[in-house]
């Protein structure tokens, strides 16, 4: 993917990737969904091997471990009805909406509607169906366009 050749570029500077990042996201949005699944697969990925917490100590850089972080969000988990006097999921702090994506929390919904991901599926799904659909319309005019300008020219040199 271009996202990720121009993240691993070795030559361009951190902000140079990010402008470069940012106007290839800016032209055409709707057309980044690949580059917003790897976000979320290199998301899940930091949260599962840790990287996702930044070290603390520089001199001992020992990341976090997936048990460490889930430990913390648990903590806040408890926390929260103390400090606010509401449920953690009522602040939106559970441990699912923190780590919800490796609970496959983007594949059901609770209120009928169709999950993200079934969702997103289906929409590239007709966005496929629709772009196949043009693209033959355009051969179709293009062919007729064709055939329309050999008659012309079949009969211009017939009656000449």
């Amino acid at each position: 993917m271009l996202d990720e050749a121009i993240r691993d570029n070795t030559v361009l500077t951190t902000s140079q990737k990010n402008d470069v990042l940012d106007t290839l996201f800016n032209a055409q949005p709707h057309l980044q969904i690949g580059r917003y699944l790897n976000d979320v697969i290199r998301h899940t990925n930091s949260i599962i091997d840790g990287s996702i917490i930044p070290l603390s100590n520089a001199s001992n850089p020992t990341g976090a471990t997936f048990l460490e972080i889930l430990q913390n969000v648990q903590s806040i988990q408890g926390l929260v009805p103390d400090l606010l006097g509401i449920s953690a999921a009522e602040q939106k702090r559970s441990v699912n909406d923190h780590l919800g994506i490796l609970n496959g929390i983007f594949l059901s919904t609770n209120n009928g509607t169709a999950p993200v991901f079934t969702r997103l599926k289906e929409i590239m799904q007709l966005i496929d169906t629709n772009s196949r659909t043009t693209s033959a319309l355009n051969t179709a005019v293009t062919n007729a366009a064709v055939a329309n300008l050999n008659l012309r020219t079949f009969c211009s040199c017939s009656l000449s």
